[in-house]
C-alpha cells in the first residue's frame, strides 16, 4: 500500500504527503509514521507510551516531539486543538484518530477498512494485512 485516505485527504506514503482538493502538504517521515500508528487503530485510544515505541524505538526523544507531531497533523487535516475533530486528545492516555481511513484497491477503488461506525474489532484482521503492507514499502 502506498496510500491511504483519512476522510476526504489523501496520504501519500512514498512522498511524505497530504493531499486535499489539490493542496499538498509536505510531513516529515516522522509524523506520517505518528499518522500511521493512529490510522492502524482508527477510532481507539493509543498510548503516548505505545506510540512513542512504535515511531522511535530505542531512540529517546524530547517529551514535546510526539506533541509536535499530533500539532503537525492537525494543521494538515485543518483540525483544531480546541475543537478536535479528527484527532482526539485524551488526557494523560493518549490520542485516537477518529475520522474514517480507507484504502484504495489495487483496481483504484476505495474500500473503508475502518470507521467510527463499527467497531474496532471487526476490522482487526483488515489491520494485520495493512500493518503488512506498511510495513513492506
Amino acid at each position: 500500500m502506498q496510500e491511504f485516505f483519512v476522510g476526504n485527504f489523501r496520504v501519500d506514503i512514498r512522498r511524505n504527503q497530504v493531499v486535499h482538493e489539490g493542496e499538498v502538504i509536505a510531513l516529515e517521515p516522522k509524523v506520517l509514521e505518528v499518522l500511521v500508528v493512529l490510522a492502524e487503530q482508527q477510532g481507539q485510544v493509543v498510548s503516548h507510551q505505545d506510540i512513542l515505541d512504535r515511531v522511535w524505538p530505542d531512540t529517546f526523544v524530547a517529551p514535546n516531539a510526539l506533541q509536535r507531531c499530533i500539532g503537525q497533523l492537525r494543521k494538515a487535516f485543518a483540525d483544531d486543538a480546541k475543537n478536535q475533530r479528527v484527532i482526539l486528545t485524551h488526557p494523560k492516555k493518549g490520542y485516537s484518530l477518529e475520522a474514517s481511513v480507507t484504502i484504495r484497491t489495487s483496481t483504484g477503488s476505495k474500500k473503508t477498512v475502518q470507521s467510527l461506525s463499527k467497531p474496532a474489532h471487526q476490522h482487526r484482521w483488515a489491520w494485520v494485512i495493512v500493518s503488512v503492507a506498511l510495513l513492506t514499502i
